[in-house]
């Protein structure tokens, strides 16, 4: 039977947790507790919700009881047990005014996704991401981090618009979504023993549960998996349909309708125009300054199809195979 401490945690889970969150952290961190509290944390979610999962017979620690185990098990964090309940202080009233920002980075394709690799043995993989510094806005943060710790660049990719946020542990965190980047990218971390490695990784072949393969590996990035791939499968299917309308000849110009009886009151949101008809396009030039167009010319539609066009289009879903089927029996 394993050596345990306080006749709670056996040595060899100590040792695993320890390696993986502690004991490789550089040196001149070490003095910073607070700091170390995060991977700490960090440690105490991945024995509950891995060791404890594997074996009924663990204690179910709170992060207090943990922290005082672990305290009296890592050399250079016993200097700091009595001290605990200040520590926890003031790490918790630290972390509830922090949130953290980063991206996750997405390929051309939208099928991988790139992962750092933290410095320390061990080390799960996670998306680039860090604390925000007083006063520094969420975008900036996230590109600073992202550079930090790739190499990468993504300021001009970045939408303020498009991210991800979740209330993991108390902690607020937000990552944008930055797509389009090439696989061939050189990625070299900026800061030294932070990041050992940088991957790219298939999104189909991520866990999202803790009883997947290779969980207590991904286990920083499950919570974000189930809405990537969401926002992914949504994404696509946006873009196919732009592609599908933009083989096509009718376009929706104005976010505003106005048209044939019917169509407007079932899709307000839209109007219908032909764009191969001269008199028609002259009509959309004189009226598009307006937010509208007024056209009512419907009986001349021929078999070349459809275009459909708005300024909100990436930000909008419509059934689109309903709305042509719609239009073309009308006509």
């Amino acid at each position: 039977m394993s050596e345990m401490v306080n006749s709670t945690i056996p040595i060899d889970i100590l040792d695993d947790i320890s390696s993986r969150f502690i004991i490789n952290i550089p040196a001149d961190e070490r003095d910073d507790v607070i700091r170390l509290m995060f991977q700490i944390e960090l440690g105490h979610w991945f024995y509950i919700d891995f060791h404890c999962a594997l074996r009924n017979d663990l204690p179910k620690l709170n992060l207090r009881a943990f922290c005082v185990t672990l305290f009296n098990h890592v050399p250079f964090l016993k200097k700091h047990a009595k001290d605990l309940d200040k520590v926890m202080d003031k790490w918790k009233s630290y972390k509830l005014n922090v949130p953290t920002y980063g991206a996750i980075i997405l390929d051309e394709s939208l099928e991988y996704v790139l992962m750092v690799q933290g410095f320390w043995a061990k080390s799960s993989w996670g998306f680039p991401k860090g604390k925000v510094n007083k006063e520094e806005d969420p975008v900036v943060c996230a590109v600073r981090e992202v550079r930090e710790e790739t190499g990468f660049d993504c300021s001009s990719l970045v939408d303020e618009n498009e991210y991800i946020e979740l209330k993991i542990r108390d902690t607020l965190q937000r990552l944008y979504i930055v797509h389009g980047v090439n696989k061939d990218t050189n990625f070299q971390p900026q800061t030294r023993h932070e990041i050992r490695s940088i991957e790219w990784f298939a999104i189909k072949d991520l866990p999202s549960h803790k009883g997947e393969r290779n969980a207590n590996q991904f286990f920083m990035t499950m919570p974000f998996l189930k809405h990537l791939r969401r926002w992914v499968s949504n994404y696509k299917e946006t873009r196919a349909s732009k592609r599908f309308f933009d083989n096509r000849d009718i376009k929706i110009v104005s976010p505003k309708c106005s048209g044939k009886p019917g169509i407007e009151q079932q899709y307000p949101n839209i109007t219908i125009c032909r764009r191969n008809d001269k008199q028609n396009l002259s009509t959309v030039a004189k009226h598009k300054q307006n937010g509208a167009v007024h056209d009512h010319s419907y009986s001349k539609y021929n078999n070349s199809g459809t275009k459909f066009w708005a300024k909100s289009w990436e930000n909008v879903r419509f059934d689109w195979r309903k709305i042509w089927k719609e239009v073309m029996s009308e006509t």
